[in-house]
């Protein structure tokens, strides 16, 4: 039996007005910045001779700018997909790092030392969004025909792909630096995982 290889590259969107601002953003409506806009239409012209078959991203405005720019000039099937959407704050939506340290020194302190253990009411957990994005980005692997995919996301659930890989606690997540429009491929086949 043959085995067939899907190859994924994660890309966190560009810039957006939320990520100038500082804060954490539920905001579906959030749009790229105008460097945002600049610096992905440059990714896309690097990543040009990449012949995706297809990209996904998820529903938040600046997952879906940044798809559009990346795949500029080009007949790319682009879906929108819930499961890849930004986690929910909760009642950190809208608010700096420090408001939040203010607000509840508490819990921002649970945040950075335990932040598997944090729960807030209305906000996701992080083994809620690792139950949201990793059966779904295996099964996305097992299910696609071979060929480049590209998906546009926000950091949390990139560094939920990547824990996965590395087999990572999910205390530890948040050591996985996810800068705006790095690149992450990992490779995938149906006996099993790897990440290159």
């Amino acid at each position: 039996m043959s085995i067939a290889v899907r190859y994924v590259d994660l890309v966190r969107h560009a810039q957006s007005k939320a990520n100038v601002l500082g804060v954490y953003s539920n905001d579906v409506c959030d749009p790229l910045t105008k460097c945002g806009r600049r610096d992905a239409v440059r990714l896309g012209a690097t990543l040009h001779h990449v012949k995706y078959v297809r990209a996904i991203c998820s529903p938040y405005r600046r997952c879906r700018e940044t798809a559009r720019l990346l795949l500029a000039g080009r007949r790319v099937p682009l879906d929108v997909c819930d499961q890849l959407g930004e986690m929910k704050f909760g009642p950190w939506d809208g608010l700096t790092r420090s408001d939040c340290a203010r607000r509840n020194a508490k819990s921002w302190a649970i945040w950075n030392q335990s932040p598997d253990a944090l729960y807030l009411p209305g906000r996701e957990t992080l083994a809620d969004v690792h139950t949201r994005v990793v059966p779904w980005f295996d099964s996305l692997l097992l299910s696609q025909p071979p060929g480049p995919l590209l998906v546009v996301t926000h950091v949390m659930v990139i560094r939920m792909i990547l824990a996965h890989f590395i087999r990572m606690a999910l205390s530890k997540v948040r050591t996985i630096e996810v800068p705006h429009l790095d690149v992450f491929r990992t490779v995938g086949t149906r006996s099993g995982l790897g990440r290159q």
